[in-house]
């Protein structure tokens, strides 16, 4: 009898590792695969502020890398523009909006910085006063 309950156990112990790892391994490449995205489309407070937001070019010099703190990105324009409409007074920076044809939203940045740190000290300084907590650096 206990031949045969260490022989049944020592199967359940090797089907069960076998399938957590199978799963495990499932987890990563679907993880893997899929590029993670940020998508800011929960703007709750409404303005009846009804002045234009103007848009400035980001000028660019392809031979130097240009930071950026991109503050949000929408699916849609008027998303994007009733965001930079609430925030706009809340904050010094320019906030720009362009359509990124890479991830297919319209993203809000400020104006680009020539080093990392520079960058680096005002997505700090959102996340302090707690303005723009998921502000991150993006490079171009």
């Amino acid at each position: 009898m206990k031949p045969l309950l260490s022989i049944l156990l020592s199967v359940i112990l090797i089907v069960f590792f076998t399938a957590c790892s199978s799963t495990e391994e499932t987890v990563k490449t679907d993880q893997e695969e899929q590029p993670e995205i940020y998508i800011f489309d929960d703007v709750t407070d409404t303005m009846d502020n009804t002045e234009e937001v103007v848009e400035q070019p980001v000028v660019q010099d392809s031979r130097t890398t240009k930071y950026y703190v991109q503050v949000g990105a929408f699916t849609t324009r008027d998303r994007a523009d009733e965001f930079v409409k609430l925030k706009s007074p809340q904050t010094t920076y320019q906030l720009n909006i362009t359509y990124s044809e890479e991830v297919k939203l319209y993203v809000v940045r400020i104006p680009a910085f020539s080093t990392r740190a520079e960058a680096e000290k005002v997505r700090n300084e959102f996340w302090q006063s707690g303005l723009f907590n998921d502000a991150f650096i993006v490079t171009q």
